[in-house]
């Protein structure tokens, strides 16, 4: 059965046949770029947030590595420095570093150099430097 003309549904002029699926798919790219754009953003943070979690191993790696040559003057004198090799199961993180320390004489002093790695066999590491000087103890208690 047909019906009149007065009582078929019009189709809208807003939104003629065949127009629904481009706008979906428009849509759906809206969608896709927000949400791979957000996915940048997240791998960006981590990124950071490893680089300071490094740089921040790094310097407690220093500053134990200035401890360390500072305990080696005070038994040996003659001591010039050494290579400290942290393996993945020394280290408490798991993760293999390297401290140089350098021991110079440096006018009545002792300058002392560390050079801290870490992780040492990775691409992205980080290297944090100390340098302390130090006054060497004579017998008798005096600097």
């Amino acid at each position: 059965m047909i019906l009149p003309k007065q009582q078929r549904v019009p189709t809208p002029a807003a939104c003629p046949r065949g127009m629904i699926l481009p706008i979906i798919l428009i849509g759906l790219l809206i969608v896709s770029l927000i949400a791979a754009a957000m996915v940048q953003t997240v791998l960006l943070q981590r990124r950071t947030a490893r680089q300071a979690e490094q740089q921040l191993q790094a310097g407690w790696l220093a500053d134990s590595g200035l401890l360390r040559a500072r305990q080696r003057l005070a038994t040996n004198a003659d001591y010039t420095g050494e290579t400290w090799e942290l393996s993945p199961g020394e280290a408490q993180a798991g993760i293999a570093a390297t401290v140089v320390i350098t021991v110079e004489p440096a006018d009545d002093a002792r300058r002392i150099m560390v050079d801290a790695t870490y992780p040492s066999q990775a691409v992205r590491r980080t290297r944090e430097h100390r340098e302390l000087l130090v006054t060497p103890i004579r017998p008798g208690g005096t600097p």
